[in-house]
C-alpha cells in the first residue's frame, strides 16, 4: 500500500503538470444547465483523483481527513485558506477599484524619461505592490496592461514582463501574506506575522535587488531603444483616474489597519487567520454600505469610473486553489501516514553538517520540486517534511530556505507556481510568441543568482 501510494500521488501530479504546461490553466466543459455551460480547471479537477483513489481503496479513511483538516494545530488548511483567501479578497477589492492599473499608468505616464528610467519605476512599484498584496493579483492585473503599453508604445514587452514576474516573486519574500506559500510553510510551523518579518526582510530585500540587477545585465540593449511618444501619451491620456475612488480608499485604509494588526497580533498572540478574516469582513460591509448609499441617492459612475461590485470581486477570487490545496493537503496526510515523508526528511537532514549545508540543500531542493509538482504541492509536503525533522539544529535554516525556494522557485519554469501559469495563458490569449523556453532563458539565470544570495543572507540572521 505504501508504495502505491506514492505511485498514485507521483502520477497525479505528472498529468497535472502536463496539463499546465500543455494548455496552461486549461478549461474543461463539465456541465450543461438552461444553455449554459459550466466550466472548470483542469488542475485541480485532476487534483480531486488524489483523495478520490485513496478513499476508494482504503488507503486513508474520511475520519483521518477530517481529522487532518480540522486540528488545532497551526498546520490546519482550513486556517490557513481562511488567511489566505481574505487577503486576496482586500486585494482583488483594489484591482475592482482599479487601484494597480492606476499604479501603472502613472509609472508610464513619462515617456520622455527612456526605458531605463521606465524600467526601474516600473520594478520599484511592482516590488512595493507585492509586498503588501498579492503577487498573483499583481500577474493577472500588470500583464495585459504591458502587453498593450508595450505594442502602442513601440517596444518589446518582453523585459517588462519578466521584470514584472520576477519582481512579483522575490518582493513577495518579505512579508508573510506575499505568497500563498509563505503562508503555509509559515504557518504550519507557528511563525507570527512579526517573527516572519524580522527574519526574512533582509533576505528578501537581498532577493529583489539581486534580480533586479540581474535584469537590467540582461535587457540592457533592449532597454536602449527610444519610446514612441506620441503615440504613448495618445495611448495613456485621460486614463490615469483610479475607476472607484472610494473604494480604492477604503481598501488601502482597510489593509494598511490589517497590516498594523497582524504585527501587533504577533505580540498579543492572535491568529493571523483571525485578524485578515476580520478587515475582510469589515470591507465587505463598508463596501455594501457604500453601494446601498449609491443605489439609494442614484450616484451613477462617470464615463472613466466604474463602481465596484461585491458580485465581481467574489468572482475575481481564487476559488480553484480550494480543492487544489485541500487535494494536495489529503495526499501529504497519507504520505505522512506510511512513513513517506518521514523517510524523505531523513535523508535531506542527512545531508546537512553545516548551515551553508541546510539552508542551499532546502533551498534548491524546494524550487526544483516547485518545478515538478507546482510550489503549492511542494510547500505542503515540505511542511510535513520539516515537521518530521523535529528538533533538528538546521531547522530554521530549512523552513526559511524552503520558503525561499518556494518563491524563487516560481521563476526557474512556467510551471513552478500557478502566477507563472496564469502569465503564460495571458501571453498566449493575447497571441503574444513568448514561449516556456523564452521564460526558462531569461529568468533561471535570475532565479539561480538571487536564490543563493537570499539563503546565504539568511544564514548569519539564524
Amino acid at each position: 500500500m505504501k508504495y502505491f501510494v506514492l505511485l498514485l500521488i507521483m502520477t497525479v501530479c505528472f498529468v497535472i503538470t502536463v496539463l499546465v504546461v500543455k494548455k496552461p490553466v486549461l478549461n474543461i466543459s463539465l456541465i450543461k444547465c438552461k444553455g449554459r455551460t459550466i466550466r472548470v480547471e483542469s488542475f485541480w479537477l485532476a487534483s480531486l483523483m488524489i483523495p478520490a483513489i485513496l478513499l476508494a481503496v482504503g488507503a486513508i479513511t474520511p475520519l483521518e481527513i477530517l481529522r487532518g483538516v480540522t486540528s488545532v494545530q497551526s498546520m490546519n488548511p482550513i486556517k490557513i485558506l481562511v488567511l489566505f483567501m481574505s487577503m486576496c479578497f482586500i486585494s482583488v477589492m483594489l484591482d475592482k477599484a482599479g487601484f494597480f492599473e492606476y499604479c501603472a499608468l502613472k509609472v508610464m505616464s513619462r515617456p520622455e524619461k527612456g526605458q531605463l528610467h521606465l524600467f526601474v519605476v516600473f520594478y520599484a512599484v511592482v516590488a512595493v505592490l507585492t509586498v503588501f498584496t498579492s503577487n498573483d493579483i499583481i500577474i493577472l492585473t500588470f500583464t495585459p496592461f504591458i502587453y498593450y503599453f508595450a505594442k502602442n508604445a513601440g517596444i518589446n514587452p518582453v523585459p517588462y514582463i519578466i521584470a514584472e514576474f520576477v519582481a512579483a516573486n522575490t518582493w513577495s519574500l518579505v512579508l508573510i501574506v506575499g505568497n500563498p506559500t509563505n503562508i503555509y510553510i509559515a504557518s504550519s510551523m507557528g511563525i507570527t506575522f512579526i517573527d516572519y518579518l524580522k527574519v526574512m526582510a533582509l533576505p528578501g530585500t537581498a532577493a529583489g535587488l539581486s534580480s533586479f540587477f540581474m535584469l537590467i545585465l540582461i535587457f540592457r540593449r533592449q532597454l536602449k531603444v527610444s519610446l514612441k511618444g506620441p503615440c504613448l501619451n495618445e495611448c495613456i491620456a485621460g486614463k490615469t483616474v483610479l475607476k472607484d475612488k472610494t473604494i480604492a480608499i477604503i481598501s488601502l485604509a482597510d489593509l494598511a489597519l490589517c497590516m498594523i494588526t497582524l504585527t501587533v497580533g504577533s505580540y498579543i498572540d492572535i491568529e493571523m487567520w483571525i485578524v485578515s478574516l476580520l478587515f475582510a469582513v469589515l470591507l465587505i460591509i463598508v463596501a455594501l454600505l457604500v453601494q446601498v448609499y449609491r443605489k439609494y441617492y442614484r450616484i451613477k459612475a462617470s464615463d472613466e469610473q466604474h463602481f465596484v461590485s461585491i458580485k465581481d470581486v467574489f468572482k475575481g477570487l481564487p476559488f480553484s486553489l480550494i480543492p487544489f490545496l485541500l487535494s494536495m493537503f489529503v495526499a501529504v496526510l497519507a504520505l505522512e501516514k506510511y512513513g513517506i515523508t518521514n523517510t524523505f526528511s531523513r535523508v535531506l537532514f542527512s545531508f546537512t553538517d553545516s548551515d551553508l549545508d541546510a539552508a542551499l540543500l532546502f533551498g534548491f531542493t524546494s524550487a526544483l520540486c516547485s518545478n515538478v509538482i507546482n510550489n503549492i504541492p511542494m510547500s505542503i509536503l515540505f511542511t510535513s517534511v520539516l515537521n518530521d525533522g523535529g528538533l533538528n539544529s538546521f531547522s530554521s535554516l530549512a523552513i526559511y530556505s524552503a520558503i525561499i525556494g518556494s518563491n524563487i522557485g516560481a521563476f526557474f519554469s512556467p510551471i513552478g507556481a500557478l502566477a507563472g501559469v496564469m502569465l503564460m495563458k495571458i501571453l498566449k490569449d493575447k497571441g503574444d510568441g513568448f514561449t516556456a523556453l523564452s521564460f526558462i532563458r531569461y529568468c533561471a539565470p535570475v532565479a539561480m543568482v538571487s536564490l543563493v544570495i537570499s539563503v546565504l543572507v539568511l544564514i548569519p540572521i539564524l
